[in-house]
């Protein structure tokens, strides 16, 4: 056990960068080449920068063409060093489905998607003009 416990240290370096890419299980291809995640995505907590990708529905940096929906067919990869890290969505049918009154959460969630967005622009390096466009989007 302590031969494992060495090994799996010798593998994580914390200096090494964190990169990230994606893969259609529909088109069966690779949608986004390895990025590195951007000096910007250091003062994010990796929770956070999984939930900025998740509310995301958009795919940045694509190679090809693929039209797919990102929530629904995009398996997101993240590596560093010898390690890495899949994360694939699958919908889930609910048994029951019950209404709460509370109507300003709908509010939230339109404004709390558009702060994902530009989050987003700021993790992959993209300019302040671009995030400001999502915004208004």
């Amino acid at each position: 056990a302590a031969a494992a416990a060495e090994d799996e240290a010798a593998e994580f370096d914390p200096e090494d960068p964190i990169y990230l890419w994606s893969y259609c299980k529909k088109c069966r291809d690779v949608v986004t080449h390895k990025q590195r995640l951007s000096p910007e995505a250091s003062k994010f907590s990796f929770g956070k920068t999984l939930e900025v990708l998740f509310y995301e529905r958009r795919t940045f940096g694509a190679l090809n063409a693929c039209a797919c929906s990102a929530g629904d067919n995009h398996i997101l990869y993240f590596g560093m060093g010898t390690l890495v890290a899949r994360f694939d969505r699958a919908k889930i049918a609910p048994l029951r489905i019950a209404a709460d009154t509370a109507a300003p959460f709908a509010r939230v969630r339109a404004w709390h998607e558009g702060y994902a967005s530009a989050e987003l622009g700021l993790l992959l390096g993209l300019g302040l003009t671009y995030c400001h466009h999502l915004r208004t989007r």
